[in-house]
């Protein structure tokens, strides 16, 4: 018997870049009609063939993801036991030989006053786990780092498609930022996957309003806020949809303000409980924002462009023309994308969801980096870059929806030939380690010190991570400001016929500290650590003629372990180094 078929119009038909198959066809779609009988060879035949492609297609995205995630997971573990503690990472670091949890999160909350606890106590559990090394706790954001990558390709999938899929995870596994991230004793590449998770159980709930969806989502803003205080920023765009697309079902509205306003109310007293004036203190180093900080937020944070920051500007890394390429491609890819976008809108099609990604997508590209500049001026400055660095899922994926909606598969591969070699060419062109290598520096000095010399540092926010690293006494007063309050302890030192010490990172060393040292007949020796921001460690001796420079020494010298040593800041004998973090 002949098998009836319905032939759907081509008006209703899915557009290219929104089809589940990995390459594109202009074939018309069927499907049969209720109840019709199955079954001539020849229909047989298409229905294998077809079933034929769709596996093979299905193979070639599974063996490009495997090669994305491979290419992610080497780029994050390269060197990952060569990365030094930084202020941030050593707060929490320095008390995960704390016995009892409660403990921790307290000792955490009086360093870090803004901080919310949940990051916090899986790294103190990761911690126990891995028996307090440095690089278990590394792990649990690399972890999180390789789930986004697989987590970003099935958003982009759900979406928009395979293509943007693949292209969306290519940049998350390349670029420089997120590598860095995802190496960091810090809660930011958890905020990436729990960001891109509240994003996808949202879209979820309102396609399909089951009951494990809401939960869903319900737990995922829960740990997000719970991870860090500005995440509010997804909920609030959320919270803005549902008022402007979803007025008129007042029963969604209503479930959604039910599970959240308990959960706002819930972090607004946590908020209450801070520390006034312990916040004004960590976050004084934070000033109000200008245009030139929104664009190098854009072009750092969004783009991934890498850049050096120095005390008194920024710089690109890297060739310029590269730069270029990187905001020309994306450039082209947003304008498809929104082609795109105005063409899902102009054929209403609900079915699938387009229009409501887009809206989603396009909201938390510009809400949080807008949240954090009016707040700014409003309320009191807090405009940090990475605050908003979850934003670059939604620019990814939107970029990926550009790159799904061209017209054939030529352009898609060369855009993701071009991404995979300008982002390839930043992850692989640098100096490791990515943070300052103060490990190697301490254990070099811990070598020679005696008891008897006097160890300083500068900057001050590079104390902790000394005191993590040696075996120096808490008592030991050993940050300086700049290089006049150096030069006089050096001094005070030196008269006492003490051998001094100063750990020094190279941007804050100024150019005539070296100069007043032999200009006080100082003998010194400067041995330099590379990495992107080297770290210079001097050795001071009174009277005697100063020696030439030496150069670098081999790098990654194990350093002195931490584990098992708990530093308490508060108790320490220093004035307090400017963070750089929000406790966030």
């Amino acid at each position: 018997m002949a098998r009836s078929i319905r032939i759907i119009p081509a008006r209703l038909q899915q557009p290219k870049f929104a089809t589940g198959a990995f390459l594109s066809y202009n074939e018309p779609q069927v499907r049969p009609v209720r109840g019709a009988v199955r079954g001539t060879m020849d229909s047989g035949k298409h229905t294998d063939r077809a079933g034929g492609r769709r596996g093979a297609h299905l193979a070639l995205q599974i063996a490009c993801l495997l090669a994305i995630c491979a290419a992610g997971l080497g780029l994050r573990v390269y060197r990952l036991d060569s990365e030094s503690l930084w202020y941030d990472e050593a707060v929490s670091f320095a008390n995960i030989a704390t016995p009892r949890l409660g403990q921790f999160v307290c000792l955490e909350r009086a360093d870090d006053a803004p901080m919310v606890p949940f990051y916090f106590v899986l790294e103190y559990w990761w911690g126990v786990f891995g028996r307090g090394s440095e690089l278990a706790c590394r792990g649990l954001s690399v972890g999180c780092g390789l789930l986004t990558i697989l987590f970003v390709y099935a958003v982009g999938r759900r979406f928009f498609g395979p293509w943007a899929g693949l292209f969306a995870a290519l940049c998350v596994a390349l670029a420089r930022r997120h590598i860095y991230y995802s190496q960091e004793i810090r809660m930011y590449a958890l905020v990436l996957l729990l960001a891109l998770a509240s994003i996808y159980s949202f879209h979820r709930v309102l396609d399909e309003r089951r009951a494990p969806w809401w939960l869903a989502h319900a737990v995922v803003n829960a740990l997000l806020l719970y991870t860090h205080l500005f995440a509010a920023a997804i909920i609030t765009l959320e919270a803005a949809y549902l008022l402007v697309a979803h007025r008129r079902a007042p029963r969604t509205v209503a479930r959604w303000a039910f599970i959240h306003v308990p959960l706002a109310i819930s972090i607004i007293m946590w908020i209450v409980s801070i520390d006034p004036s312990r916040l004004r203190f960590l976050t004084r180093w934070i000033t109000p924002p200008v245009w030139r900080d929104i664009g190098i937020a854009v072009l750092e944070e969004l783009a991934a462009i890498p850049m050096t920051r120095t005390p008194d500007t920024f710089r690109i890394d890297g060739p310029l023309p590269a730069a270029v390429a990187v905001c020309v491609l994306f450039a082209l890819l947003l304008l498809r994308a929104a082609g795109a976008a105005r063409a899902a809108w102009a054929g209403r099609e609900p079915a699938d969801g387009r229009v409501r990604a887009f809206a989603l997508l396009g909201l938390w590209l510009v809400v949080p980096l807008t949240a954090l500049a009016v707040a700014s001026y409003v309320w009191r400055p807090c405009f940090v870059s990475r605050y908003a660095f979850h934003s670059s899922l939604a620019f990814y994926l939107l970029a990926g929806a550009g790159v799904a909606a061209l017209r054939t598969v030529r352009w898609r591969v060369f855009c993701m030939l071009a991404i995979a070699v300008l982002y390839g060419y930043y992850a692989l062109d640098v100096a490791r380690p990515f943070r300052p290598d103060v490990r190697s520096a301490v254990a070099a000095m811990e070598a020679e010190r005696t008891v008897y010399d006097k160890v300083l540092v500068m900057p001050g926010h590079a104390w902790l991570p000394v005191f993590v690293y040696s075996n120096l006494p808490k008592t030991h007063p050993i940050e300086v400001r700049d290089c006049a309050s150096a030069i006089e302890a050096v001094l005070d030192a030196t008269h006492q016929g003490r051998v001094c010490w100063v750990v020094a990172y190279e941007d804050n060393v100024c150019p005539d500290w070296e100069v007043a040292l032999v200009d006080n007949a100082l003998a010194f020796e400067r041995r330099a650590f590379p990495g992107r921001k080297r770290v210079f460690l001097y050795r001071i001796e009174p009277g005697r003629r100063a020696a030439p420079p030496v150069p670098a020494p081999a790098p990654s010298a194990p350093g002195v372990r931490a584990a098992g040593r708990r530093v308490d800041v508060a108790q320490c004998a220093h004035t307090a180094p400017l963070p750089g973090d929000l406790g966030t």
